[in-house]
This record gives C-alpha cells, structure tokens and sequence, in this order.
C-alpha cells in the first residue's frame, strides 16, 4: 500500500482497501506484527463484505463482528485453519460521540484483571466481553491472539488482562 501521511488517511483508515491477498503475497505468510496490523486497520472497516472477504483471502474464516451500540464499541474474530484465532478492537473514530466520551472518562477505576484502569476503557471492554468469551469458547482456538490500534489497544490490553490470559497481545 502506498503510505498516505494525510489528516483524512489517519482519522480514517478504512479509505485505503484492504491489504490481504494484494500486498506482499499470501496473508499466510505475513509476520504475526503485520498480520495483526492489517486486523487492526480491518477493525476500522463497517461489518461489510469487504472485511469478510479480506478475511478469506487471509485464511481466516470463522469472522464474527461484535458491536455494542450503547457505547459503539466494535470489534471482529476470525480463525485460521491452523487453529489460531484473533480479535480485532476497533479504535477510536473522532467522528464518533461514543469513543470521544469513553476516551474522556479517564478516571480510574479498580480492575477484575488487577490494578486500576482508565474508566471509559472498562466500560467500552465490558460491553462486549460476553460476547468474546462466548465466541472463543465456541471456537476453543489453540492459540488467541488480540489485537488493536489507539483505543483498540486499550481494549486488547482489557481482554488479555481479565479473560483471555493465556492470549497473545498485540498493540499498536
């Protein structure tokens, strides 16, 4: 892809196509940070056919999209044949109330996972970990990876530290 260093290319990365079969051969073969990089960017996409096919152009199948209008969180699982598994958290869109509010209730709160943790991140996590834990244990992957960018990151980090411990964390 080419690099796009515009305000609109990084308020709004689901402008640019998906990678995934295109770009750098088989998504198979790509290292795990890109692969989790190209998930992280396909979490910014709407639940659309473009996602799903980028999906199977990647080798992951089982693509699942989770969304919860109380707060607008948004995030997608996928599967590769292989028995590894990722979920995508969507980041912040700064066109978004939800994420604007949620990124702004900074205050912290105490963590099942331990500690204490940025109140909006919790509560935007929380929203859909029922959901998650229902779509792995259904799945029951030999290895969870998650993955996001900005607040996506936060939420990844969320799920690794209260519900899927033994998972993979990738951020960015």
């Amino acid at each position: 892809m080419k690099y796009d260093a515009s305000l609109a290319s990084l308020f709004h990365p689901a402008t640019m196509p998906p990678l995934f079969g295109v770009v750098g051969g088989p998504a198979a073969s790509w290292p795990e940070a890109a692969r989790c990089a190209e998930l992280s960017r396909l979490a910014y996409f709407d639940p659309a056919p473009a996602v799903s096919e980028a999906c199977a152009l990647a080798g992951l199948t089982q693509y699942t999209f989770f969304n919860d209008a109380g707060t607008g969180t948004q995030a997608f699982a996928c599967k590769a044949a292989d028995g590894r598994a990722y979920i995508a958290f969507r980041g912040t869109q700064p066109n978004s109330l939800y994420d604007l509010v949620a990124d702004a209730r900074f205050l912290s709160k105490p963590w099942r996972g331990g500690g204490k943790v940025h109140a909006g991140f919790a509560q935007c996590y929380e929203s859909v970990a029922s959901q998650l834990r229902d779509w792995v244990k259904q799945q029951a992957p030999d290895q969870l990876t998650l993955t996001g960018h900005s607040l996506g990151a936060a939420l990844a980090t969320l799920a690794a530290s209260a519900d899927f411990t033994e998972a993979r964390l990738v951020t960015f």
